[in-house]
């Protein structure tokens, strides 16, 4: 089913209401009654629940500020219908004193819905809110079923297999895609640091780039390096795989304060400098948020496609992203030791028995074996030995292991 565009400039209030209403009801919330009007107690939708429960919602189709007496009323009316939840939606901002208010009233809940929360939600519910011209929800370009498994193929390391090379043991499975939430954001860092007599220090930089996932922190490295400049304007991944849809879970208000936090921190710097007096100074120049200037903000969604990869009884999770052109997976596990679980350094090796991939065969140490009838190519876990004259031993497969009747298990 196609979305629906809702352009939001231009509607009034008793609009926005309906609309909230509308979205609540198709996101799958409850039962919406619109009540709204000059008399409303503080509610503006009140919502039955599937299991019963009420939630009470205040509307507020403003480009300012949502303030703490919002949030009082919200609370006051939640008491008067006995509703255990509460939601103040609004297309501006919260104070920080609103966002604390939220949080002091005990025993209840009390979420604070920014227009970022308000768009996802609406996009969930297959309707597309169209502010100032823009779409608010992008879609980062999804990777093929067909690209997925070559990507994660691709990342297999180098390693000693027998009888069986790695690719033909290698099994790979898509198992759900993740619509991840995260936020786009540009913006100018301008801020000089002087002396009482000169300027020590300046930092000046345009069009800084970040990626933030739902909460406001970072995205990985690898994820950013794989979708490099790509726009989030693909359409909505079709339903080949799972779908999941986590939630945003912080304003975009919030996200901006995070990014602002990152940005000063990324451009602190300790300088020094020789005064008139020919002494030494020193000083931290500590950038700070209201040196940032956001030039861009948006919400999107970026798909993140679950595989495992599995040899034999071993199974290894992946995750792989695509810019559109080429996709890349990542996997924290597969260079790991299944024996001992450290970072394999050197060469390693494919147990054809479990599919574990460990530490290689060594003269000394190491955690992989060769069968001494067949040559297998075993892990310690799943190696067998028999005495070979008095000091030694002579290493075997477990299907070579049960033709011998001496034969021990190594761990």
């Amino acid at each position: 089913m196609a979305h629906e565009n809702v352009h939001l400039d231009g509607m009034d209030g008793r609009e926005f209401e309906h609309l909230c209403a509308r979205i609540f009801e198709r996101a799958g919330m409850g039962r919406v009654e619109v009540r709204g009007g000059v008399r409303d107690g503080g509610v503006d939708l009140l919502i039955a629940g599937p299991s019963g429960q009420k939630t009470v919602v205040e509307c507020k189709h403003w480009r300012g500020t949502v303030g703490r007496p919002v949030v009082q009323k919200l609370y006051a009316a939640m008491v008067a219908e006995g509703a255990g939840r509460g939601i103040v939606v609004t297309t501006g901002r919260y104070s920080a004193d609103a966002v604390r208010c939220a949080k002091e009233f005990p025993g209840a809940v009390i979420e604070l819905y920014g227009h970022a929360q308000l768009a996802d939600l609406a996009d969930s519910a297959r309707i597309r809110l169209v502010r100032d011209g823009h779409q608010p929800v992008g879609y980062f370009p999804a990777a093929p079923e067909a690209d997925v498994r070559g990507a994660v193929v691709g990342i297999v390391p180098e390693m000693e297999s027998y009888p069986s090379p790695p690719s033909e043991l290698a099994r790979v499975t898509v198992e759900a895609v993740s619509l991840e939430p995260v936020y786009l954001l540009k913006a100018d860092v301008d801020r000089d640091f002087e002396s009482s007599t000169y300027r020590i220090h300046s930092v000046h930089v345009k069009d800084v780039e970040m990626m933030l996932d739902s909460r406001g922190r970072p995205i990985d490295d690898w994820i950013i390096g794989a979708v490099g400049g790509t726009e989030p304007d693909a359409p909505e991944p079709a339903e080949q795989a799972p779908l999941e849809r986590p939630p945003f879970e912080c304003r975009m208000d919030e996200a901006k304060g995070a990014a602002a936090g990152i940005l000063a921190r990324m451009y602190e710097k300790e300088v020094s400098w020789k005064g008139k007096n020919n002494v030494t100074y020193r000083k931290k120049c500590t950038v700070s948020p209201r040196d940032v200037r956001f030039t861009d903000a948006r919400q999107a969604r970026l798909p993140v496609v679950s595989a495992s990869l599995s040899f034999l009884r071993t199974k290894y999770g992946c995750a792989v992203v695509t810019d559109g052109e080429r996709a890349v997976a990542f996997s924290g596990d597969l260079g790991n030791c299944s024996v001992c679980g450290s970072e394999i350094s050197r060469k390693a090796s494919l147990c054809n028995s479990c599919g574990g991939i460990h530490h290689g065969a060594r003269f000394r140490g190491g955690h992989g074996h060769r069968c001494g009838a067949c040559r297998k190519t075993v892990c310690k876990n799943c190696a067998f030995w028999e005495r070979r004259m008095l000091l030694f031993k002579k290493m075997l497969c477990g299907q070579c292991a049960s033709g011998s009747g001496g034969a021990r298990k190594l761990c």
